[in-house]
């Protein structure tokens, strides 16, 4: 192993460890699913991978697709966006510009892990996703986007723009149904958080005619948190040569979970493109 590259992965697997170990995970005692994860052969590969996970969500829900592709030989990288996975209260104090930080910390790491990089990002996260190849082309060769956050579907979401809304409405309930999600999603949050989120899912859909990287894009018809017109939109206006949109029902708005019925379908879809 070349020097350089050998001194780069030791870096990126410091990084890495320093963010397992994040202040806010361990001020809030953080269980192991909530935080960070590096998946890694102890060496560079020749493809690595950063994922990103959703909205209130957490790492939780990308690392079983994490650790398929470090089963096919892969390293992973696998972000914990600022103020998920602890408390509402850390998320109440980030917005749209500190989730993109924690998505450009994570492609950090992960052009460390390997000679490519491709960003998988789920909801939110594929958002941050085109954000990052938007700003840094250069580094990704590939976009894998699951339900991106570019529509979405209610439309009283737009009012959390207007302060008057959020004094009125301070707090949003997610809908989380299920008692295991609540471990991994915040049931309840600061409407301001959904008003970052309105943002930075604009920014990500006006990019899609300066994006040039290979990107496959899948979607369920029948989401109910985002809008597959959205990813269909998206898809007609990306400048890429390469890409393809994958549309589909029944499913559900997390793609990357059991909540899908169709998941292993999806995790096909990814390992084809990949090997493209």
């Amino acid at each position: 192993m070349e020097g350089g590259l050998e001194e780069r992965f030791r870096q990126g697997l410091q990084l890495a460890e320093a963010e397992y170990h994040h202040p806010d995970c361990e001020n809030s005692d953080a269980a192991d699913a909530c935080r960070s994860f590096c998946f890694h052969h102890h060496q560079p590969t020749e493809q690595a991978f950063l994922l990103i996970h959703g909205f209130t969500a957490c790492p939780y829900e990308m690392r079983e697709l994490g650790q398929l592709l470090f089963s096919r030989g892969h390293n992973v990288f696998g972000v914990r966006l600022a103020g998920h996975g602890t408390t509402v209260t850390d998320l109440a104090k980030t917005t749209g510009a500190h989730w993109e930080a924690s998505a450009q910390a994570g492609l950090a790491i992960a052009t460390s892990l390997g000679r490519k990089v491709t960003v998988i990002g789920e909801s939110m996260g594929g958002a941050l996703a085109v954000l990052l190849a938007l700003s840094r082309p250069e580094l990704i060769h590939g976009l894998i986007l699951c339900a991106p956050c570019f529509e979405i579907a209610n439309p009283l979401a737009r009012l959390a723009r207007w302060p008057l809304i959020r004094v009125a409405v301070p707090q949003t309930d997610m809908g989380v149904a299920l008692e295991w999600q609540r471990q991994y999603w915040y049931e309840k949050i600061p409407t301001k958080a959904v008003a970052e989120l309105v943002a930075l899912a604009g920014r990500a859909r006006k990019a899609a005619p300066a994006i040039h990287i290979p990107t496959l894009l899948i979607q369920a018809k029948d989401d109910r948190i985002v809008r597959w017109q959205g990813a269909q939109r998206f898809f007609e206006r990306l400048a890429s040569s390469e890409k393809a949109l994958k549309l589909f029902e029944p499913g559900h708005h997390n793609l990357t979970i059991d909540l899908n019925p169709q998941k292993q379908q999806v995790f096909n879809w990814i390992f084809d493109f990949i090997l493209k």
